[in-house]
């Protein structure tokens, strides 16, 4: 048998049998677009293929984005309002699988597809630090202690 042909069959083989998870997330805006405060942001959206490269981008109302380019795992979403904001960290399993859109609803509500949970809110008024609740004390537990191996890492 060709040696090219082997390799190819042995590279093919390796791929069917190894595990791949995968969990890609599209956001969708639905906010009415007449409503005060429409704009949503995205911010230190994390995939597990890219640790250490954190996305940002804002939304629109009627916009759908993929919010990073793999496997997410982490992401905070922020509604800023005139006097406040409100922000939702999110983390997601390493090993989620599928593809999923979700919308404010969904996380404000921790209605999270594919293990992805609600970890903690924040509520910052204009006089005022943040104020944070936290929902899960073991995904919060789990996503500070990847963000302060972020800073670490990167010299911060």
């Amino acid at each position: 048998m060709n040696k090219k042909i082997l390799t190819t069959i042995c590279l093919i083989l390796f791929y069917l049998s190894s595990t791949s998870y995968a969990v890609e997330l599209e956001i969708v805006n639905d906010i009415n677009k007449y409503e005060e405060n429409r704009v949503l942001k995205i911010e230190n959206a994390l995939s597990v293929e890219s640790p250490k490269r954190k996305i940002n981008f804002m939304l629109n109302p009627g916009d759908t984005k993929e919010l990073t380019k793999g496997n997410v795992r982490s992401f905070t979403l922020t509604r800023v309002f005139s006097r406040h904001k409100i922000k939702y960290d999110v983390l997601c399993p390493k090993e989620a699988k599928g593809e999923f859109k979700i919308n404010l609803n969904k996380i404000h509500d921790n209605d999270l597809p594919a293990g992805c949970r609600l970890v903690r809110t924040g509520h910052k008024a204009k006089k005022g630090g943040m104020q944070w609740e936290v929902v899960n004390k073991e995904g919060w537990a789990e996503l500070e202690k990847e963000r302060k191996g972020l800073k670490m890492n990167s010299g911060r």
